[in-house]
């Protein structure tokens, strides 16, 4: 906890920083690292927004405070570990819900839709930004094929079986709050962490087997799924263009996806519908919106919207039409050549 906390007081100056109360600053700064997302922020007052990010070879460490309440939707670019500092996190991933508190953690796999609700939080996040390191993980188990897929998963850091990696996250942690860490004092860090984070991983069965057949179907299925979603989609449709039966694409989205192949239907029509809202023009509205992206019941839309996004549709689009809402363009960031490079960001570009 103390490390997380010189990170954010005093970060070294490696670190990339952000203190902002502006939330398309903020909006900004966090799609350059983590990708396209919605946040929705609960309550009045200032946001309080604080991040610093200490960038590695294989890990980078960032440590966030918040102080107001806030939905998140998106998904990750590259694997991450989520810890809990303060304040509480309910992440859904798909129909599967994980309430993290204090001193517990979430790997969010990349690639995983995920919507977080948290309170007013202090969050550390490790990103698993090499993608090697997942066959780095599964080479201990040569039985297991390396297109595993890997599940969202909540580790109580506190049991026995995850000390080693409590403690690997304290090392790398105070390394990242440490101007004076070098680069091979980091790389041992890191090769220490992804060893303890995949051993928790394996004990805790976060890998699932699947075949390459299988992934390059569904892929194929939900880049069609991408391309109909203002049309009638049924799961007869479904399984003809994925070529399998109900119970195998059933079976390879609770695999893949955490969900149902319909429900994946109805979260990509929310998410289409969420920019459709985000980039409005006078004279659109949220009926004709739904029903653009595949919506026939406006009261069932309005209802799930709200559960994904924290606000209404409605919402949504007054806070766009008030011009309250704008859409980022990426930030662009100063890179002076690798690690212990001083990097710093204060001013994110906006549109």
């Amino acid at each position: 906890m103390e490390a997380m906390n010189r990170l954010l007081r005093s970060p070294p100056p490696q670190a990339l920083r952000i203190q902002s109360d502006d939330l398309d600053e903020v909006r900004s700064w966090t799609e350059n690292l983590s990708g396209r997302h919605s946040r929705v922020v609960h309550g009045n007052g200032p946001l309080g927004f604080e991040m610093a990010i200490r960038e590695g070879h294989r890990v980078d460490v960032s440590g966030t405070r918040v102080k107001l309440e806030q939905t998140v939707r998106g998904t990750l670019p590259q694997d991450c570990l989520h810890v809990a500092f303060e304040g509480g996190n309910r992440y859904a991933f798909g129909r599967r819900q994980l309430d993290i508190s204090q001193r517990q953690a979430v790997f969010v796999p990349h690639g995983w839709e995920f919507t977080r609700r948290s309170e007013p939080i202090k969050v550390l996040a490790l990103r698993l930004r090499d993608p090697a390191w997942r066959a780095d993980v599964l080479a201990r188990w040569p039985d297991v094929a390396l297109d595993a897929v890997a599940h969202p998963l909540r580790l109580e850091l506190q049991h026995p079986a995850h000390h080693a990696l409590q403690a690997a996250i304290g090392e790398l942690t105070s390394a990242a709050a440490d101007p004076a860490t070098g680069a091979t004092q980091w790389r041992l860090c890191e090769a220490r962490l992804v060893d303890a984070l995949g051993d928790a991983l394996w004990s805790t069965s976060a890998w699932t087997r699947t075949s390459a057949v299988d992934a390059q179907r569904i892929a194929r299925l939900e880049d069609w799924i991408e391309a109909h979603l203002g049309e009638p989609i049924t799961i007869g449709q479904l399984c003809q263009v994925a070529g399998v039966g109900d119970r195998s694409l059933q079976k390879a989205f609770v695999q893949r996806r955490g969900t149902t192949p319909m429900r994946f239907v109805a979260e990509r029509r929310l998410a289409a519908a969420h920019r459709r809202l985000l980039a409005a023009t006078p004279i659109d509205s949220v009926s004709q919106i739904a029903l653009e992206v595949g919506f026939s019941h406006l009261g069932r839309f309005a209802t799930r919207y709200h559960q994904t996004y924290g606000e209404t549709p409605s919402k949504t689009l007054q806070r766009r039409r008030s011009g309250s809402i704008v859409v980022p363009r990426r930030a662009a960031f100063v890179d002076n050549g690798g690690f212990g490079a001083t990097t710093r960001a204060r001013a994110i570009a906006t549109a």
